[in-house]
């Protein structure tokens, strides 16, 4: 009941096996202070140097883990063992010389605030050189400390390290499965659960809208708030590769995050056919068109669905942090090291408005925007963008200077668009590139005309290698051929 109510409140508890006198903590914090009071006392250093000899000494290994566990990688193979029986003489010796006072020497705490005193004047403002800020220094150390051991985890992945906590590359055992594995099962069963809609709907064409304008999962929020919700438990269990139970709670967050309903409408449109003599015309058609409706929903509100502890939403908020959103999109396999070089467009594609070819070869369009017959389903359908067929891994090439709002290099559906990018260019324009093999840009960053910022694919719903390049101007989808390249 006790350690339940503790871990509720963010707090992580050390259970006692019978009663002692004290806090263990406080009991292990005097012992070390005693000894810091024999050594100064002694003349043998000052309380300065004492200060510094924990804090780079044994200090900053606590930090990490215990003193138990510090010395059992100290003893190497022979662990704590072979270290205490190497070093029983030294340690003998060291015991023997140190104070076994049962209580301070009187004049310690006259003793004590001298020695803090002169050691706070040797100190900038920035490390703490008065009682408030070396309290403000303190507690922003602890937050990049408690920073460091969730976020170590996605640096280990990346790095390729075996100390991965929250996600390792490879699973354990044949009854657990790595995160990068049950994403991408999670992901085809969202993907096919779309495809199912436009399989089983009648209609002639499809649209796609979000609240939030974002067509795909997003997986660093999905996974930041399951190893809040994990990590941050009563048990506190870290994630090194997930059970059969741990894939069901990630595959309801899943949902919950992205909710996916449907519903039609008819519209009318003008198509450019050809009559029985082969004469071009215009006829008006009547379509049915299905509209996939995305909803999701934010951490904070899941958050509070779930009920998060302290513990819960200090994980949940440093795991959000936006520095992070590269080592996400490694982890998951659409982020590409490297881009950002500059490079010229095909010069036979000479723009006729404000913006530049997105490649650097001409390519093939293969699908020009408006009506035409959908690759896939042999059908008339709407296309929204202009298809340009060229080898997988072309580089990718902003169209005009701006800001990307969308770098979606995590979900590999992306609501049909796989990997994609979107540009704000202001003034109410916009472009977006999909179907990328990877992408080398993240969200708000600055972006220039001719940058490279992601290579072709065939991501999502692609037939084959080649960028579907959209133009939206004040929101509206627009045909880039005629308005703007």
């Amino acid at each position: 009941m006790a350690k339940a109510f503790y871990t509720s409140v963010g707090n992580e508890p050390v259970v006692l096996q019978k009663e002692a006198l004290g806090f263990i903590c406080n009991r292990l914090q005097m012992a070390l202070y005693r000894e810091v009071c024999n050594l100064v006392m002694s003349g043998v250093c000052t309380v300065e140097d004492a200060d510094k000899a924990v804090t780079f000494g044994p200090g900053i290994r606590w930090g990490i883990m215990g003193p138990s566990l510090v010395f059992e990688l100290g003893g190497g193979a022979g662990g704590v063992s072979g270290l205490m029986n190497h070093l029983n003489d030294s340690i003998s010796l060291w015991l023997g010389d140190m104070a076994d006072w049962k209580e301070f020497p009187q004049d310690w705490a006259k003793v004590a605030q001298e020695g803090v005193n002169a050691e706070l004047a040797n100190r900038s403002p920035e490390t703490g050189n008065t009682h408030q800020s070396l309290e403000e220094y303190r507690d922003a150390m602890l937050i990049q400390l408690l920073k460091l051991h969730i976020v170590i985890s996605l640096v280990a992945f990346v790095s390729g390290s075996a100390y991965g906590i929250f996600f390792a590359a490879n699973a354990p055992n044949a009854a657990s499965v790595t995160v990068r594995e049950a994403v991408d099962t999670l992901t085809e069963e969202y993907r096919d659960r779309l495809e199912e809609i436009s399989d089983t709907v009648q209609h002639d064409r499809q649209d796609i809208v979000a609240n939030d304008d974002v067509y795909y999962i997003r997986w660093q929020d999905v996974l930041a708030v399951f190893s809040s919700y994990v990590a941050g438990s009563e048990q506190g269990a870290p994630v090194a590769a997930l059970t059969e139970n741990q894939v069901d709670k990630l595959r309801e967050i899943m949902w919950a995050m992205n909710a996916v309903d449907y519903s039609t409408r008819a519209e009318t449109a003008v198509i450019e056919t050809t009559d029985k003599n082969g004469k071009a015309t215009t006829t008006e058609i009547t379509e049915t068109v299905l509209v996939i409706e995305l909803t999701h929903k934010a951490p904070n509100e899941m958050a509070l669905d779930y009920h998060f502890t302290v513990r819960q939403n200090t994980y949940l908020q440093l795991l959000q942090d936006p520095q992070y959103e590269e080592l996400w999109a490694e982890l998951l396999g659409g982020f590409a090291q490297g881009g950002g070089e500059l490079m010229n467009p095909d010069s036979t594609r000479t723009p006729t408005g404000t913006l530049q070819w997105p490649l650097p070869v001409a390519g093939t369009i293969t699908s020009p925007f408006g009506h035409r017959i959908d690759p896939l389903t042999g059908e008339v359908s709407s296309h929204t963008g202009t298809d340009i067929a060229c080898a997988e891994g072309t580089p990718i090439l902003a169209a005009a200077d701006g800001i990307v709002t969308v770098a979606n290099g995590l979900d590999s559906w992306g609501g049909s668009y796989g990997y994609y990018i979107q540009i704000d260019h202001g003034t109410g324009l916009e472009t977006l590139y999909a179907h990328c093999s990877s992408i080398c840009v993240t969200t708000g960053q600055q972006v220039q005309a001719g940058q490279v910022i992601g290579y072709v694919g065939h991501t999502g719903r692609a037939t084959g290698s080649h960028l579907h390049f959209e133009v939206r101007a004040n929101g509206n989808r627009v045909n880039p051929l005629q308005n703007f390249l």
